[in-house]
């Protein structure tokens, strides 16, 4: 059989008591111990210090916004730039190519004009053909050299449309490589 131990009433009660001490004096230890950190630290916390920190923060961030602001108005202002320059470029790039084609239609109607005239004064069908024949061989050589004119002159303007915007291309890569 096991034995069984009680303690008395007063046994019981003394042990609550010291129990409810012990825990008071710890409360109480940790309650001092917390209110001297907490009066190290307001001791320690120094408001202008806080303000100053603060303070640098912000100045920081509105340095880097306006640095960032100062290379996105730069930037813009640069494509700005060459936009004008490629819409100029596209404008007198249009035009030589207009001139020349115009050129190259006011050939092709004067060479149609002379061969007519020519047919006019034709006397006999051997001269027919030859002035026909010739008439054709003039065309086709006007017509290769009038479209290798045309290539070069298309060619050099599309370079030079291009221009511009591959130099801001450029630009920027350089300055995201950066």
């Amino acid at each position: 059989m096991a034995r069984s131990t009680t303690k008395t009433g007063s046994e019981a009660q003394d042990a609550i008591n010291n129990t409810a001490e012990a825990t008071k004096e710890a409360v109480d230890t940790a309650t001092a111990n917390a209110n001297k950190a907490a009066a190290a630290m307001a001791n320690n916390f120094r408001p202008e210090a806080m303000s100053e920190q603060f303070r640098s923060f912000t100045e920081k961030g509105i340095a880097q916004s306006q640095e960032a602001y100062a290379q996105f108005k730069s930037q813009a202002e640069e494509n700005q730039k060459a936009l004008e320059e490629s819409v100029e470029t596209v404008r007198s790039a249009v035009q030589t190519v207009s001139r020349k084609s115009i050129e190259n239609a006011r050939k092709q109607s004067e060479a149609a004009f002379d061969h007519v005239e020519r047919l006019m004064g034709v006397n006999s069908i051997s001269e027919l053909m030859e002035v026909q024949t010739s008439f054709f061989r003039q065309q086709a050589e006007m017509n290769i050299a009038q479209a290798k004119e045309m290539q070069n002159v298309t060619s050099s303007a599309v370079e030079e449309v291009s221009k511009p915007a591959r130099e801001a291309f450029t630009k920027a890569v350089d300055k995201t490589t950066r």
